[in-house]
């Protein structure tokens, strides 16, 4: 079996990323989890069920190119895009504290990132990373204290895409609702 997985591994590292979110389509519809509008006149491709947002497949491909190397079958996109298709994760608040941290600390860095995330115009993961990297450095904490419990707080996993990727991909609205439900719940 982790012969075959390693060479699922390799089948989907060598998949554009448009391929594999074509791949994982036909799944996703299966599972009840997204509406096929491609057949339809409708401006979007697909339709998330549970939220009702209409996305397209350039969507769906950037989602899957954050998870292609921690996956070694397409099916397991399913799970692992999960926090994509809610309208907010669910997780115990333990989950925002990483190891070597304070809940008053996550607590911190969710309020302090909050507050920069609503006043930025621009937010591409670039930006992201170049503001909040100063940021960090000017609050004298590590990365690991500050981008733990945004990642948490914008997946609800343990494992996922990093917090920049996470950000620019859920985009500002959505990141900036799952940060303050996070906040909520370590308050």
């Amino acid at each position: 079996i982790q012969r075959l997985d390693w060479i699922n591994k390799q089948y989907i590292k060598a998949l554009s990323d448009k391929e594999l979110a074509e791949k994982v389509f036909p799944l996703l519809v299966k599972e009840n989890i997204i509406k096929d509008l491609l057949e339809t006149k409708e401006e979007y491709d697909f339709e998330v069920i549970n939220t009702k947002e209409k996305y397209h497949l350039e969507d769906l491909a950037k989602w899957v190119s954050h998870e292609k190397t921690r996956i070694a079958k397409v099916s397991d996109l399913i799970e692992a895009l999960d926090f994509y298709f809610c309208k907010l994760p669910e997780y115990d608040k333990e989950l925002l504290v990483g190891k070597k941290m304070t809940k008053e600390g996550s607590l911190f860095a969710l309020e302090e990132s909050l507050t920069i995330f609503k006043e930025l115009k621009n937010f591409s993961e670039e930006n992201l990373k170049e503001i909040l990297i100063g940021k960090i450095e000017e609050w004298g904490l590590s990365n690991g204290e500050v981008l733990w419990p945004i990642r948490a707080a914008l997946t609800g996993k343990d494992r996922s895409p990093g917090a920049f990727e996470a950000l620019s991909t859920l985009a500002k609205a959505k990141s900036i609702e799952r940060i303050e439900f996070a906040i909520g719940k370590l308050q």
